[in-house]
């Protein structure tokens, strides 16, 4: 994606991205179980009979911005700024994209 951005500018690597989303998020939704059970499995190394899955509660549009609510605490989630602020510095994207993602791995 970044070379993408580097090349071809901010709004095709958006719109490409955008369209592969469109086409994969469909279709994971419908392949993917939110639990064992729902396949009649028991989850990994559980010795347990797996019971029915539990009925989903909470309203499914504001789920995505009560997580952006906690996440945007956390210092992790202000790093993804960093990028900017190395272009703003004189780095490319790809450069500080990639020096943020060296200092995410040493701080694991």
């Amino acid at each position: 994606m970044a070379t993408l951005v580097t090349h071809a500018g901010w709004r095709v690597m958006t719109l490409s991205l955008a369209a592969v989303v469109m086409i994969f998020v469909p279709m994971l939704a419908w392949l993917m179980r939110d639990r064992p059970a729902d396949l009649g499995l028991s989850a990994y190394r559980d010795t347990s009979v797996a019971g029915p899955a539990p009925p989903r509660s909470g309203n499914p549009i504001t789920a995505p911005f009560r997580a952006l609510a906690d996440r945007s605490r956390s210092r992790d989630f202000w790093l993804t700024h960093l990028i900017p602020a190395c272009v703003d510095h004189g780095l490319g994207e790809v450069v500080g994209a990639e020096r943020t993602g060296r200092g995410g791995v040493v701080r694991v």
